[in-house]
């Protein structure tokens, strides 16, 4: 099966119980955005890209396909087979190959020592971010919950900041605090935190209940080494 972006936006919504509307479509769309990221950095989409030998060409046009496009800063070359089809695969050794500067404005793969032959295949495994927007949804489905909890963690500390900003002088005294409202949020944004992160590092799928722990410090580094929410783990 697979997941249609309707199906994101719903599981988001159910997770944030967002009954207010404070957090419109376009923060919604940007929680998933993010989540697209973190989640591809630690679990990224693997393609695979052929090119035919003539015996001569070692350097290679990075993927440039619809859907299939090479991502300058992200992607990263998983594996390197030629002549692909043996029966025994032939993959090349890190050291027999480079991506390089080609020219000012692009960059090829070129193998050091090693020139496919006429009609041999170089198959080309790497790796780009996952796409999630209405055209498709490449997050695989068992992990779906898991995305969507990474989402909600997103989406409740927008939520917690939108009810931090707004004063309580602007409200009566029998409408729900706004402060408090921003804690739970936190607390919230915690709890599907530590599910994704639980998740993740887990053997397969769990469904613990959301904890309502104290505030989470976004800046602690994530289990897995993957970036900060909001800024990369190289810098604030």
């Amino acid at each position: 099966m697979t997941t249609a972006y309707a199906t994101l936006i719903t599981g988001l919504a159910g997770r944030i119980q967002d009954q207010a509307n404070k957090l419109g479509r376009p923060d919604r769309d940007l929680a998933i955005l993010r989540a697209r990221d973190i989640f591809s950095d630690g679990t990224p989409r693997v393609l695979y890209k052929d090119y035919t030998g003539d015996g001569t060409a070692y350097a290679f046009d990075l993927p440039n396909d619809t859907g299939k496009v090479w991502e300058d800063g992200f992607s990263a070359v998983v594996s390197l087979e030629c002549p692909a089809g043996e029966r025994e695969p032939a993959f090349l050794e890190d050291n027999a190959w480079s991506v390089r500067q080609w020219t000012a404005t692009t960059q090829k793969l070129v193998l050091k020592g090693q020139t496919p032959g006429q009609g041999q295949t170089l198959r080309l495994g790497y790796t780009v971010r996952h796409t999630v927007d209405t055209t498709a949804v490449t997050i695989p489905d068992p992990y779906v919950e898991a995305f969507l909890d990474l989402a909600g963690a997103i989406a409740c500390e927008l939520l917690a900041a939108i009810y931090t900003q707004t004063g309580d002088s602007t409200i009566n005294a029998d409408v729900v605090n706004y402060r408090s409202k921003a804690q739970e949020y936190r607390d919230l944004a915690k709890g599907y935190q530590d599910r994704y992160d639980d998740w993740m590092n887990s053997d397969g799928p769990t469904t613990p209940e959301v904890s309502r722990s104290p505030y989470v410090d976004w800046d602690s580094k994530a289990q897995a080494g993957i970036d900060y929410l909001y800024h990369n783990r190289r810098g604030r």
